[in-house]
């Protein structure tokens, strides 16, 4: 007799969903944001969020897992997130910037 696949429901509406996705998978390297939504996402997580809302709201117990689900609690990172390269260009510039700011102004400064 086979084992029965367990099914969990992470998220208690849809907004939860919303605020996941967009802190995980719209910024994770692994969903493209040019994405088709006709073609699977490179993401197994990210595609069974998508059939999970089109359908019961469930997952697997290997998907909520992976994701990193915690019953109760209303957001949680994703464990395998992976930060998109332009975001880290960007924080990477944008650290660059402050510190050319901060040693200019230690520079002009009559300390």
């Amino acid at each position: 007799m086979a084992k029965k696949i367990e099914r969990v429901q992470p998220f208690s509406d849809l907004t939860q969903w919303i605020w996941w996705e967009s802190k995980n998978c719209d910024r994770c390297e692994k969903s493209p944001e040019d994405w088709n939504e006709y073609e699977p996402v490179p993401c197994p997580i990210e595609n069974a969020l998508m059939t999970a809302n089109s359908g019961d709201w469930t997952v697997s117990e290997d998907i909520a897992r992976r994701m990193g689900y915690r019953e109760g609690a209303y957001f949680w990172p994703c464990p395998e997130f992976e930060k998109r390269v332009e975001e880290c260009d960007a924080k990477l510039r944008q650290t660059s910037l402050l510190l050319v700011e901060k040693c200019d102004k230690s520079e002009n400064s009559d300390g």
